[in-house]
This record gives structure tokens, sequence and C-alpha cells, in this order.
């Protein structure tokens, strides 16, 4: 079977979806140290967002060690299929679709928790977006079966 040059389109396709998996996988990653962080700091960064003092409960606190846990280790798994964005299209469509209801969920999630509507915006709404975005760079490759 030949090889085919990719069309325009599917090159930049792939190089955008490329940097935007880059930039989400770093960026999940960041939350690694705060598997670590100590409590106090948790409390300050609470009181950034909501008031009130964050629970200091052994449920709060393996909660948010276990979050920051997720989001570095779905951070890396991010990262690492952006350096085979052809190989891994279906996965990085499905990735698309999770980060669309993802935007969803967590903005009922959100709502019901009293959370500010700049919260909501940039952590509901940028997770839909992108979402859209990545779907429809998923459906201008080439991908051959």
């Amino acid at each position: 079977m030949p090889e085919t040059t990719p069309s325009p389109s599917s090159s930049l396709a792939e190089k955008r979806i490329r940097v935007i998996l880059r930039l989400i996988g770093i960026g999940g990653m960041l939350a690694a140290p705060m598997m670590l962080m100590p409590l106090e700091w948790m409390q300050q960064m609470h009181q950034l967002v909501l008031p009130g003092k964050l629970p200091a409960s052994a449920t709060v606190n393996y909660l948010t060690r276990s979050l920051a846990m997720f989001y570095a280790l779905s951070g890396l798994v991010t990262l690492y299929i952006s350096f085979d964005v052809m190989r891994y299209a279906p996965l990085i469509k499905l990735w698309g679709i999770c980060a669309i209801v993802k935007g969803f969920v967590i903005t009922a999630i959100d709502l019901h928790a009293g959370y500010p509507l700049w919260w909501m915006t940039i952590e509901g709404l940028f997770s839909l977006l992108i979402g859209l975005w990545i779907c429809q760079l998923c459906r201008k490759l080439d991908i051959q079966e």
C-alpha cells in the first residue's frame, strides 16, 4: 500500500490537536504537587474561591488529593496520546466527547455546589468548547482504516 501525503487540512488539524492536547496534558500534570500540599494551603486556596472554611475531614482530605492524582494521571495520558495523533485518533475523538460531557456535568455540579459564575464559566464552558473543537478537528483528519 503506497504512503499518501496528508491533505493540508488534515495536517493542520493534526498539529492543532497536538498543541491542544499537550497544553492540557501539561496543565493536568501540574496538579501532581497538590497531592502533597499542606491542608492549610488548601484552606487558603478554597477561601479565594468560596467563603467559609474547607471542612478539615478525612473525606475532604482524601478527595482533594485523589482528585489531584486523577488530574495528573489523565494529564499524562493526554500528553502521551498527543505524540501520535493519527494512531490515537479514535481515542482522541472519545477524549473530545468526554470533554463535552464533562463540561455539562461539571457545570451542573458547580451550580449545585454554589460556585461563582466565573468559576463555572472557566471550568464547564472551557471543557465543553475544547471538546467541541477537538471533535471538529478529528473530523478533518485523513484516517486510513
